[in-house]
């Protein structure tokens, strides 16, 4: 199974861990990423993507939508800028407005700035194409109770392969082998 979503978005079976859920991988995860412990996040955005972010250790910049619910690249270009974040966690498709951002400029400023970029893609998975690696995606998530079909309790965490080896280096476990 590992393999064909690994497949549906152009990642690495690898780089795939099966889990309950984005909320239930990302739970597991959060504690991993202790080292880059400033986040930037949407508001309004997908409350599984704040909540780990609230634990002890992390800082949450949070970004405004717009009026219209679209979300500035410029505005998160130039926070990027001012604060510096190592981390920046968006959902691809905004669950209240539907706004998609554009992936491809977002993950261009993640590597400028030096922040990993996590995108959950549960309101878009196997509606909208994705190839993770060609879009430079370092991490990516989705529940698969939306386009997959796949009910409750199905989902995956895909991380690329350099932020495999750095979580190894500052944690001392594998996180697939961890997380699956």
């Amino acid at each position: 199974v590992a393999r064909t979503v690994a497949a549906s978005i152009g990642g690495t079976e690898q780089g795939t861990a099966l889990v309950q859920s984005l909320t239930v991988g990302l739970a597991q995860l959060a504690p991993l990423f202790k080292h880059r412990p400033k986040v930037l996040l949407i508001g309004h955005d997908y409350p599984t993507l704040h909540a780990p972010f609230a634990l002890p250790g992390f800082q949450r910049v949070v970004v405004a939508p717009e009026a219209d619910g679209t979300i500035s690249l410029h505005t998160v270009r130039n926070i990027l800028e001012r604060e510096r974040p190592q981390l920046v966690a968006i959902s691809e498709v905004q669950w209240l407005t539907g706004f998609r951002i554009d992936l491809f400029a977002l993950t261009a400023l993640c590597r400028a700035f030096g922040a990993w970029s996590l995108v959950d893609i549960t309101q878009s998975w196997c509606a909208v194409p994705l190839d993770v690696q060609a879009a430079g995606i370092d991490i990516v998530g989705a529940s698969a109770y939306k386009w997959p079909l796949a009910g409750f309790g199905n989902g995956f965490m895909h991380l690329s392969e350099a932020v495999r080896a750095e979580l190894k280096e500052h944690n001392g476990v594998d996180p697939i082998t961890m997380l699956n």
